[in-house]
């Protein structure tokens, strides 16, 4: 077995496909610092890893865009501003998607969405040593979370969701839209397509990002969320399923209860106080 990056080397056994980094964001965020994963059924302490990359592309090639990335856009999300459009910057969001397609490739059950899978993989490589391919046959939609209250058209959960997941999957072309990769990061959802994303009326102007782009990332595809309504409401229904498998009760009523008193600035906490304001809002104004 190779390195699936250089194709030369030996892989590690634990290489990360989410970043250290946002693991270590994710459990100061989460009730009791562990990860809840809606596909496992028990809490996790580490989130999804595999013999992918070899030592030197998982800690020095990869780790250089990422240790970039977080501190020039991650630490400060909401004011990264001209940073999001750096190359060290882009060359990480392809490594995500690069890992997560190598992820769902060898991890998951074979499924028929496999070939779009391996169009990502070979995609994302590609664009890897080539940034011109960015926006002219791979795009990347960005979508940065902010709350989300007042709606009738997405479930309660979708700010815990939006907030604190992690997880990448394909999704195969309908209507004449390009096959797409989605993939949930804490706090970003990106949506990768291989193809100009058309108009559409949840995304009257989709915007995506490149080395030539300018603007606010903060501001761009805010319909995102309600263009991906379904894939939005199933990780918020498998999210409650696995919390419900491993005791929601006891985690919600006494490790979380605890936790939320020493540690209220959580993430976790502040999301589910703007889901109970989404849940109010849609008892006064939905059928």
């Amino acid at each position: 077995m190779k390195c699936r990056f250089c194709l030369a080397n030996p892989p590690i056994k634990n290489s990360h496909v989410v970043p250290d980094f946002m693991v270590r964001y994710l459990k100061k965020n989460s009730c009791g610092g562990l990860l809840l994963n809606s596909f496992q059924t028990c809490p996790e302490h580490t989130a999804h890893i595999g013999p992918y990359l070899c030592k030197d592309c998982d800690n020095v090639t990869f780790s250089r865009w990422e240790g970039r990335f977080k501190n020039a856009v991650f630490d400060k999300l909401n004011n990264a501003g001209a940073s999001w459009f750096e190359e060290s910057a882009i060359k990480f969001l392809l490594s995500i998607l690069f890992r997560y397609s190598i992820h769902h490739l060898e991890a998951s059950i074979p499924r028929s969405d496999s070939p779009i899978a391996k169009q990502f993989r070979d995609l994302s490589r590609r664009a890897i040593d080539d940034l011109s391919l960015v926006g002219t046959t791979l795009f990347i939609y960005p979508y940065i979370h902010s709350p989300i209250t007042q709606t009738c058209d997405l479930a309660v959960g979708t700010n815990h969701v939006l907030s604190l997941s992690y997880s990448g999957g394909p999704l195969d072309a309908e209507d004449g839209e390009p096959h797409a990769f989605l993939v949930f990061l804490p706090g970003i959802m990106l949506l990768f397509t291989a193809g100009n994303l058309p108009p559409v009326k949840q995304l009257p102007a989709p915007q995506d990002l490149n080395l030539g782009s300018t603007g606010n990332v903060n501001s761009w595809n805010r319909g995102l969320p309600f263009y991906l309504k379904w894939f939005i409401d199933r990780a918020v229904y498998d999210t409650k399923a696995h919390q419900k498998t491993i005791g929601r009760r006891f985690w919600g009523r006494v490790i979380c209860k605890a936790d939320k008193r020493l540690f209220p600035q959580r993430q976790v906490y502040k999301a589910r106080q703007f889901d109970a304001q989404l849940k109010e809002w849609q008892k006064l104004h939905c059928v």
